[in-house]
């Protein structure tokens, strides 16, 4: 599959009637208490089960940028290779893709869980949970990148807190934390974050990069997928 055909969609954002100027979403998180969040270090690991991402049409890279956007807009930090991370949060998303007509039919989504490093080791252990967020997106029609940097400043966002239940949120889809986001997570992946300008009055050639953009970082790591099933 090509990466930057993949990323197409996810650079021109989701244009679906979904995801209007102002989209709403669902929000479902728990949390451990605030003194033990307190406790807890910023330095994180990304995982994935096999299970929930084989066979999944979505471009990985560009969902682990928008996840890294998303947790360093909170004060949290992806641990360097070999080194022994606070957190092990684990990765999952996908699509519903029941009949439209259902309440949650054709529904995206994200979910964050993370879990203390109480081993203090470089291989995730199933140790206790911290925090556990679920956000989805129903009614989307575009590709799974189009909606992640909304699922993924909207799930930073609910880190730490407790809705009870699951909880409608209404999110204006190009609000300056999502458009944070999306921006840190194209230049992570080597793109533009923004098209050379095309339009009348533009000279041939004289279009410029975006400031920032002309030595972008290499594409982040993908999740380590977790040794279960």
């Amino acid at each position: 599959m090509c990466v930057l055909g993949c990323l197409v969609p996810f650079l021109a954002g989701c244009e679906s009637g979904a995801l209007a100027t102002k989209q709403r979403v669902y929000v479902d998180a728990i949390s451990a208490p605030a003194d033990v969040l307190k406790e807890v270090g910023p330095s994180f690991q990304l995982t994935a089960k096999r299970s929930m991402v084989a066979g999944q049409q979505a471009s990985l890279p560009a969902i682990v940028a928008c996840v890294n956007a998303a947790l360093a807009g909170r004060g949290l930090f992806e641990a360097q290779p070999n080194t022994v991370p606070d957190l092990f949060i684990e990765v999952t998303y996908g699509r519903n893709a029941l009949p439209r007509e259902v309440r949650f039919g054709n529904e995206v989504h994200l979910r964050l869980v993370a879990r203390r490093n109480v081993a203090r080791t470089v291989l995730q252990t199933e140790s206790e949970e911290v925090w556990d967020v679920r956000v989805g997106i129903p009614g989307v029609n575009a590709r799974l990148e189009s909606a992640m940097p909304l699922l993924a400043t909207v799930a930073s966002e609910h880190i730490g807190k407790d809705t009870q239940s699951e909880v409608p949120f209404d999110m204006l889809k190009n609000s300056p934390a999502v458009q944070a986001v999306r921006d840190s997570a194209t230049r992570a992946l080597g793109l533009p974050t923004s098209p050379p300008a095309t339009g009348k009055g533009s000279k041939s050639g004289s279009a410029r990069p975006e400031a920032g953009t002309e030595a972008a970082p290499p594409p982040p790591p993908a999740p380590t997928p977790a040794s279960g099933p």
